[in-house]
């Protein structure tokens, strides 16, 4: 084990490389530690003072010997606003009198965009600092706030379209499918949108060309490799995405009813008619690409995540394509999308991920790491981690695709389009209401219960 000053490291920088992992604890031990430090240290709480046993006394598994959070010296630090306006040797000190104000906001603001466009490894680059969480968090607004201008025209277009195809009373009965035809045509807007700027900018990186190396770039220079500014805003951009969309679902699959006459709870919450047929398959997906997401923006291995990303976004294009289709029952063209989705997706989600990407986690970040003599307890931390969300997607991939052919059978068996990642049963199942008559929207009428996260109070 050497303390090692290494070229391309800042000098004042030193850092442990080629660690014996035989003295460490389990990493998922190093990351219980990580997770209470979290909590306890901003409270103030010795929690190491009661761990039994001995694992937090010097050399135990949780003493601050191996504590996670000595990660963060082994990481590049993100430069701050504050260090780069020093750094470029901007006056910060503010003038008095007008003039004097509007010249230090004009100056503030040239800083502002080049320091957040034109920099690599901001603070936005690290989606942990306050910084970038603060710009999620904005993100996600504006995300909400885009969708209730557009929705309502996209499900004009999708009523309009399922009049001149089914008539008045199929729309009138469909007032889910019509809410969800608006769904995803935003939906294939954003992953049409963000797959074609991925492909712009990241087509011709050196890990997707094998003369450059191919997958091994993901790792050179870690754990000090620069982040770009596109790809600082690419991440940031697909993590406020991935956070609304999770909670998008939540809102869809569940009720909640203040004051309900029927519980002695002041709050009830329960499954909304309105639930995914695969919720549970969904939930588990959003958790462990919201944990990639920000934990590969930590250890900055946006390179890996970049490509992770696209695998996703392109062979989700399909996937919206052919709901649409489904939707509003243009059968040609669901038949269509539908094999053009099962091939997008074997190939991207079934094929280049586990097979290039994953592969390439589990073997050639070892090799390119301790072949730089570069490793040091980051990677001892993250890599794990990332196997095993990784793996955690591929099997969701897996099912999801086991769900492809299933419907397929039934299109070829019996000439019907079910979508059974909508509905268990694969349609819209309508809910009499008091009169024993469907609604239509698959939403029982007088039992004072909200839909789609509604909150509603009950008598």
């Amino acid at each position: 084990m050497g303390n090692m000053a290494l070229a391309g490291i800042p000098p004042e920088i030193t850092i442990e490389m080629n660690l014996d992992w035989s003295e460490f604890p389990p990493w998922s031990v190093m990351w219980v530690g990580l997770y209470l430090d979290m909590i306890c240290t901003p409270l103030q709480c010795a929690w190491r003072n009661y761990v039994p046993f001995g694992l937090a006394d010097p050399g135990g598994w949780l003493s601050e010997q191996y504590a996670a959070s000595n990660i963060v010296n082994m990481l590049d630090t993100p430069l701050t606003f504050e260090a780069f306006q020093a750094k470029k040797g901007f006056d910060v000190t503010p003038g008095s009198g007008f003039f004097a104000g509007w010249q230090d906001f004009n100056q503030w603001s040239q800083s502002a965009y080049e320091y957040a466009f034109h920099t690599p490894s901001t603070s936005f680059s690290n989606l942990f600092t306050p910084t970038a969480l603060v710009t999620v968090a904005l993100l996600v607004m504006l995300f909400k706030g885009f969708k209730a201008v557009v929705m309502p025209r996209f499900q004009s277009i999708g009523r309009s379209l399922a009049r001149s195809a089914h008539g008045d009373e199929w729309v009138e009965q469909n007032d889910e499918r019509i809410y969800k035809f608006g769904e995803y045509v935003y939906r294939l807007v954003y992953h049409s949108s963000i797959s074609i700027a991925a492909l712009y900018f990241y087509f011709h990186a050196p890990w997707w060309d094998e003369s450059r190396g191919g997958t091994i770039n993901f790792y050179k220079g870690f754990p000090f490799d620069p982040v770009s500014p596109a790809m600082t805003w690419y991440y940031v951009f697909q993590a406020a995405y991935n956070v609304d969309a999770m909670i998008s679902l939540l809102q869809i699959s569940f009720n909640v009813t203040l004051f309900p006459s029927d519980s002695v709870f002041p709050i009830s919450v329960g499954w909304s008619e309105t639930v995914r047929g695969d919720f549970n398959e969904m939930m588990a997906h959003h958790i462990a690409t919201n944990a990639l997401i920000y934990l590969s923006s930590y250890f900055a291995q946006t390179r890996i995540g970049s490509a992770v990303f696209w695998m996703h976004d392109i062979s989700d294009v399909p996937v919206d394509l052919c709901k649409l289709a489904n939707f509003v029952k243009w059968k040609s063209a669901t038949v269509f999308a539908f094999i053009f989705l099962n091939l997008v997706w074997a190939y991207t989600r079934l094929g280049v991920l586990p097979f290039t990407i994953l592969r390439s986690l589990h073997s050639e970040s070892y090799e390119t790491i301790r072949g730089a003599d570069r490793m040091n307890v980051a990677y001892y931390a993250f890599q794990p981690m990332f196997m095993g969300l990784l793996m955690v997607l591929v099997i969701l991939h897996s099912v999801w695709f086991s769900m492809f052919i299933k419907m397929g059978y039934i299109l070829a068996t019996k000439g019907e389009t079910h979508d059974i990642t909508e509905h268990k049963k694969g349609e819209k199942q309508d809910v009499p209401n008091g009169n024993g008559v469907p609604n239509g929207n698959g939403v029982p009428n007088g039992n004072g219960v909200a839909v789609n996260g509604n909150i509603k109070k009950t008598n």
